[in-house]
């Protein structure tokens, strides 16, 4: 959507621009607010009298509860800790190599086979796409009722996003910008 310039661009932008009305972002809100004060709840329980305090990493909790409102409110799928572990970590291997070293050392894409990092990041680029897929089957075999959320746009204009693999790109770059830019701003 992002990267995507001229009628194509315009196309996939106008496809999934209701998902960001007053309305949602106010249910997105509300349902982070919901698994803020859960997790604030968990904290305080944690907290004992034999461990009266504990090391966490406030952006990675942040990340967590952001990625679960987000996936919850836009896509109606129920990450797991471990799926949500999982999308982190796979994110991060295949933007190390896709980003930062494929543009910097020509020829690695060609070479890249005989690399293991390479190897790890094109593993994690198809375990991300297989997750976006996923939430698309969990949708397609759940279809709610219509309410105009990201996942329903995405998945009935066809116009803009003709195929299951513009769907899933779609998916995962709302995923990862929505993740990372209001988490971290979050915390």
């Amino acid at each position: 959507m992002g990267t995507v310039n001229g009628a194509r661009g315009h196309a996939k932008r106008k496809a999934v621009m209701p998902a960001f009305s007053s309305k949602h972002v106010k249910r997105m809100a509300e349902v982070a607010l919901n698994k803020t004060e859960a997790w604030i709840k968990l904290m305080v329980e944690r907290t004992t009298e034999d461990e009266p305090s504990f090391d966490f990493n406030v952006s990675e909790e942040m990340v967590g509860i952001v990625l679960s409102a987000l996936s919850e409110t836009a896509f109606e799928y129920e990450m797991s800790e471990q799926e949500k572990e999982k999308f982190g970590k796979d994110l991060k291997v295949a933007l190390i190599e896709f980003v930062r070293k494929d543009p910097a050392i020509p020829f690695r894409g060609l070479l890249g086979w005989f690399l293991p990092e390479r190897r790890r990041a094109v593993a994690a680029a198809k375990s991300l796409k297989a997750f976006a897929m996923k939430i698309m089957r969990e949708y397609r075999a759940n279809h709610h009722a219509n309410n105009g959320n990201i996942i329903q746009l995405i998945m009935e204009s066809d116009e803009a996003f003709p195929t299951d693999d513009e769907k899933a790109a779609q998916i995962l770059g709302l995923l990862f910008g929505g993740r990372d830019t209001t988490a971290h701003r979050s915390a």
